[in-house]
């Protein structure tokens, strides 16, 4: 398992944390066709996240070997939070990019088996095609965020739910997802739980 340095995540949730920070340090090298180049030094868990994410090179079982550790070390951290509970259900947010092979549901797959609670990945459903958000501010990202998600039905009302995501920027998705599902789901309570968080800019 993987070493955690627990940071409290604030939101329109009941209780958030995200496993660690995502990079210990960040530094400009420059600009390549109008995109800036960093050289970044991320934590153990941080770096685990890029690679599974990005690393095109590393074979399925490596990566899965990765998500593995990572699963363990959440169900770890969730088993000591008095999260897990029978009327809990695990909610992978929905991927922002197409791939063959979406980390973030592996995880929430594996981190439900180690916990023994169910995992809906189809609870969520995108209602409208949103831009890459990274350049905007929160306002700009909850104003183009405002309705893009529905739920299937009211299948958890009055039930808990553990909202799962591999990496916290702005918190702009998740809190519109949160408040979909308090409103629309009539859910009781929300835990958001991601692997990585990233640094507040000073």
């Amino acid at each position: 398992m993987y070493k955690v340095n627990i940071q409290t995540l604030h939101g329109n949730w009941t209780y958030g944390w995200a496993l660690d920070l995502h990079t210990i340090s960040s530094h400009m090298l420059g600009q390549l066709n109008n995109h800036k180049i960093f050289n970044s030094e991320r934590t153990e868990l941080g770096e685990g996240i890029y690679q599974i994410k990005y690393n095109d090179n590393m074979g399925q079982n490596e990566k899965f070997e990765i998500i593995k550790n990572i699963a363990e070390t959440a169900a770890n951290f969730l088993n000591t939070r008095y999260v897990v509970t029978k009327d809990v259900v695990i909610i992978p947010t929905p991927p922002s990019k197409i791939r063959d092979f979406q980390p973030v549901y592996a995880m929430a797959d594996l981190i439900g088996k180690f916990c023994n609670l169910y995992v809906d990945f189809n609870y969520i459903s995108k209602t409208k095609n949103t831009p890459q958000l990274k350049s905007m501010d929160f306002n700009e990202k909850q104003n183009i965020l405002d309705g893009a998600f529905d739920l299937r039905d009211m299948l958890y009302q009055n039930r808990k739910i553990l909202l799962f995501d591999d990496l916290y920027c702005s918190g702009s998705t998740l809190q519109e997802i949160t408040k979909t599902l308090f409103l629309k789901g009539k859910v009781a309570k929300i835990y958001v739980l991601t692997i990585t968080k990233t640094r507040t800019k000073k």
